[in-house]
């Protein structure tokens, strides 16, 4: 089934659904990715973070959310780094050619040789490891419980993540630094997954914000791949001007993204959407 709460099913029902298939799909993807270890990372990292959107948006009616949340944060940071590596060279290509640049050849072989020296870790290893580690997720969700059903389930989850979410825009306006940035971006996937999850209720409506928070946290991505890149090259690389330009173009397209989608107030989003979860609930009766 999709990534979201269906109609007849409990909320407790539907989070343990929803986790099992994704964990189930990381590991299976995980086992399946000897060929090329990092589509198959880049894959599972996917999924846990769905997972920990569903997580959180039951977090205050959910007593184990804590355990939960940071097992599998702990699981998809094993692999990270590993992502990482392979992303600084496909940042630095992209940068020279949206930019029109001339390529430093010598540069990018530096580049190349470094992020070699720095990659020891075995990635076969560590996707097996993982898999173990999503495996025994599906196996402690089948006992899953929470304290509430329905809409309340999952109002507290939602609202708080649409309120930081909306805070980190005003925090990253003021400072943007890479950390401010960073984090704005997490909170924003993890709004897009909860307008996902709750979609059914107002599909329309619901899934087009959901877009516009995938392509907040796209833009986002964007940049902390930049932030990333220069980390590993000289502070005089002649890729220095053109990183901070498109470093500026994404943050004010950020910026202006990022207002349209929180310019409601929280409270006022969550009755919103309690609305249209109870017209749904009508209907389906």
């Amino acid at each position: 089934m999709a990534f979201k709460f269906a109609a007849g099913e409990t909320i407790e029902t539907g989070l343990r659904r929803i986790v099992a298939e994704q964990a189930g799909k990381a590991a299976l993807a995980a086992r399946d990715g000897a060929d090329d270890p990092q589509a198959a990372i880049h894959a599972v990292r996917r999924r846990c973070k769905k997972i920990r959107a569903a997580l959180r948006l039951v977090r205050g009616s959910f007593p184990d959310y804590r355990r939960e949340n940071e097992a599998v944060r702990d699981a998809a940071r094993a692999l990270g780094r590993l992502r990482d590596r392979p992303v600084v060279l496909q940042t630095y290509d992209a940068l020279v050619r949206e930019k029109n640049l001339s390529p430093d050849t010598a540069e990018r072989d530096r580049l190349v040789q470094s992020l070699a020296t720095s990659m020891s870790d075995d990635p076969i290893a560590a996707l097996e490891s993982f898999a173990d580690e999503m495996d025994e997720l599906v196996a402690r969700s089948e006992d899953w419980k929470l304290k509430r059903d329905g809409f309340v389930a999952l109002e507290e989850g939602l609202e708080k993540t649409y309120h930081r979410t909306r805070k980190a825009l005003k925090v990253a306006q003021r400072h943007p630094t890479t950390l401010h940035l960073h984090d704005w971006r997490k909170l924003a996937k993890y709004h897009g997954h909860h307008l996902g999850l709750i979609s059914p209720s107002a599909p329309h409506i619901l899934l087009a914000s959901r877009t516009a928070a995938n392509d907040l946290a796209d833009l986002l991505g964007r940049h902390h791949d930049l932030d990333m890149l220069a980390g590993s090259l000289p502070a005089d690389t002649s890729l220095a001007p053109a990183m901070v330009r498109r470093k500026r173009e994404l943050e004010a397209e950020s910026f202006r993204l990022g207002g349209e989608l929180t310019v409601e107030a929280p409270d006022a989003f969550a009755a919103r959407c309690s609305a249209y979860w109870a017209d749904w609930v009508a209907e389906k009766k």
